[in-house]
């Protein structure tokens, strides 16, 4: 009888089992099918984000002006290579992913630098400064946001990479521009009215703020033209350094 009643129970069970097994498979494998779907929606959502890019070179490396702009792997984005300007912004170039790689034109094998724009923000101005490491990518790629809005016409915008904090003085205004961010200044005469006001900076070493500028000029307030001014440590010198760069944009009228 015990048997019998072990063989039923058997039985039972493996009837349970063949009936609850396979359901759970089913929605094991759903869930992991859905979540699977969901990762790869999301990355590529997030691979596919589109983001406008300019470029602009500190000082180049070797003789190339130009380069091809490709996503991982070396699918080359756009149909023509981008110029590598040094005095002024390339041409915009719409991307549709976040990590990007800048090959020579004359030998695409060869990447010169790489990138990956931050998940915030569709504009972007890419900095490439030379690398010092041996054996590393020739640039150094860095990718400064510009914002949405409150970077217009007349103003101008401080983009520190000295790696120290930075301080201006304008007339009776200051403000800071913290290593890695981007600092904007608005003239007070706004961006419809043209004119130039005296302008000094300091560099803040361990705390302190230097008692001789850095930089002593005047800034030009022109209509439809926004200037980014980079600030960066000149590898030669070891000092901070500077460069101006005019962005001429269309304004309403």
């Amino acid at each position: 009888m015990s048997a019998r009643k072990s063989a039923i129970r058997w039985g039972a069970r493996s009837c349970l089992e063949a009936w609850i097994c396979p359901l759970w498979t089913r929605l094991f494998m759903g869930v992991m099918a859905a979540i699977g779907l969901f990762g790869v929606g999301w990355a590529g959502a997030e691979e596919s984000s589109s983001a406008t890019i300019r470029l602009l070179a500190f000082s180049r490396v070797g003789e190339e002006t130009e380069v091809i702009v490709s996503g991982p792997g070396g699918t080359q984005i756009g149909d023509t290579p981008l110029n590598l300007p040094t005095r002024q912004l390339s041409q915009p170039l719409v991307v549709q992913m976040r990590r990007l790689e800048f090959r020579s034109a004359a030998e695409p094998s060869q990447i010169l630098g790489r990138t990956e724009l931050p998940a915030g923000g569709n504009s972007f101005i890419l900095v490439f400064f030379p690398r010092d490491a041996a054996g590393a990518d020739p640039y150094r790629v860095e990718a400064l946001a510009l914002p949405d809005s409150g970077f217009a016409s007349g103003d101008y915008a401080f983009a520190n990479f000295s790696g120290n904090p930075v301080g201006c003085v304008v007339g009776e205004r200051n403000f800071v521009a913290a290593p890695g961010k981007l600092a904007i200044y608005r003239p007070m005469l706004g961006a419809q009215a043209a004119g130039n006001q005296a302008i000094v900076c300091y560099e803040q070493i361990e705390g302190q703020w230097e008692t001789t500028p850095f930089f002593s000029s005047r800034i030009i307030v022109q209509d439809g033209v926004r200037n980014l001014i980079l600030i960066f440590r000149n590898p030669d010198t070891g000092r901070i350094d500077f460069r101006g760069i005019a962005d001429f944009i269309e304004t309403e009228r």
